[in-house]
């Protein structure tokens, strides 16, 4: 404040003279305000600011700056007092974006100084917004409950809100600054068909921005359907190659399908056709081995759900090995040996049925069995009573606990032959009536032989000697 001093001098004598002068002490700094920063919302900032302030003193302002200190840029300065506008029209969309701090500093003339600050947010950018993933999702195609994650971000506060094209407000929510969430949605109740999901967020300072992506709801698994193909039967049962026609439809199509066998192994399978909306109709052919009773095919939409078509087949026995037709050894003929492996399918087979023809057998049907081998007992059998030189086919199957016949295992053709020397016959040697001499008479009966119907003796040797024996 103001301050008087006073300069007094005595002489010896005792005469007083003295002189006075005013000063002013001042060690307080100007009095700084920013007294508006316009247009802004809550201290964010989206375009050209205008800046006001105030600066008093009661030793005179000797000069003021008005600073951004986050970027170091001078927006005005200047000498004496102020009260009013500081600086108009700062173009901040050339500035970065963020938080800035204003200073506005006096200094009085003696070089006292206080300063005061301004903190503002520039924002000049929409915000960014993003549907990051869809889980569980398969590109795109959803089924159930699925979680919706996605990002709105600003450096200004904002809202968001996540709606669907069909189904209207999923979710909605606020944030300071930067918001990531997770949002549940159940589509299991949504109607079937493509969806889209728009993100849309507003900063306060009503810039906005929005994104969206395009999902397809499917709830309604394939529909399969498996039917018999043209495989033969043989007493209710399937052997070797069976063909299994399906029919696979889904209201949206589907994405593969798979044939497995009752053990749950994997006997083929397919990635197309991915994209048939009214469904297909495929064939498969399988050999199934014996013992699998069931062929499941399984088939999947694009969001993973499956529908299933289970055919209950009877697989006959598998094939036997080692048929062999061949001539009964040391007989006179009519006799033929059939020989062959065990089953494979053991012990699910009970008997084996042999059958004999006089051509070439391509299949039993119609035709009886010569004889049944219970499968306990042997791998061969007898045929007696055939007729000699006569070619003869052979067939066996294998005859499961379902009657089920086995693929057939052929033998042949044999011809049945005498490989035994024919019978002896009665030898009669006699001498010739009312001759000279010098003349015998020799009988003899035919062999047994010659009366099988074969007539397989070709000649009649005769042997003379003069000497008795063999």
């Amino acid at each position: 404040g103001l301050h008087t001093l006073v300069l007094s001098a005595t002489d010896v004598v005792g005469f007083i003279q003295s002189t006075s002068f005013a000063v002013t002490v001042d060690h307080t700094g100007p009095a700084v305000q920013i007294t508006s920063a316009y247009p802004s919302l809550n201290g964010v900032v989206t375009t050209n600011l205008t800046i006001e302030g105030s600066m008093s003193d009661t030793n005179l302002v000797g000069a003021w700056s008005l600073i951004d200190i986050t970027i170091g840029k001078t927006l005005a300065s200047g000498t004496g007092a102020l009260n009013g506008v500081l600086t108009s029209n700062w173009d901040t969309t050339q500035v970065t974006e963020g938080i800035h701090t204003i200073v506005l500093t006096a200094k009085d003339l003696i070089g006292n100084s206080s300063a005061t600050t301004l903190s503002i947010t520039l924002n000049h950018t929409p915000p960014t917004v993003i549907i990051s993933s869809i889980q569980p999702s398969n590109n795109g195609w959803v089924s159930g409950n699925i979680n919706i994650i996605g990002t709105a971000s600003s450096v200004a506060p904002l809202s968001w809100i996540l709606t669907d094209s069909r189904a209207g407000l999923i979710a909605s929510g606020t944030s300071n600054i930067n918001n990531a969430f997770i949002t549940a949605w159940n589509t299991g109740v949504q109607t079937e068909g493509a969806h889209t999901i728009t993100l849309s967020a507003t900063t306060d300072t009503g810039l906005t921005a929005q994104t969206r992506t395009t999902i397809t709801v499917d709830h309604t698994p394939p529909t399969v359907m498996l039917v018999q193909g043209s495989t033969p039967y043989i007493n209710g049962a399937v052997s070797g190659d069976v063909e299994i026609r399906g029919t696979i439809t889904d209201n949206m199509g589907i994405a593969r399908w798979e044939l497995r066998d009752d053990q749950g192994t994997l006997i083929t399978q397919s990635v197309s056709p991915a994209n048939i909306i009214n469904g297909f109709v495929a064939n498969w052919s399988v050999r199934i081995p014996e013992g699998y009773r069931s062929i499941t095919v399984n088939a999947f939409d694009r969001t993973g759900a499956v529908g299933s078509g289970i055919l209950t087949v009877y697989a006959a026995p598998a094939p036997i090995t080692g048929v062999v037709l061949s001539d009964m050894p040391s007989d006179n003929g009519g006799s033929l040996l059939i020989t062959w492996n065990a089953s494979p399918a053991l012990p699910t087979v009970n008997y084996y049925n042999v059958y004999l023809s006089t051509s070439p057998i391509l299949n039993v049907l119609g035709m009886s069995a010569i004889t049944s081998v219970d499968v306990h007992a042997a791998t061969q059998v007898t045929i007696n009573g055939l007729n000699k030189f006569t070619k003869y086919y052979a067939a066996v199957t294998a005859v499961g606990i379902s009657e089920a016949k086995g693929i057939l295992s052929l033998g042949g053709p044999t011809v049945p032959s005498d490989n035994m020397p024919p019978t002896t016959v009665n030898v009669s040697l006699t001498d010739l009536h009312a001759d000279h001499g010098g003349q015998l008479l020799l009988n003899w009966g035919l062999s047994s032989d010659d009366f099988t119907g074969a007539y397989d003796v070709a000649r009649y040797e005769v042997y003379v000697s003069s000497q008795n024996g063999s």
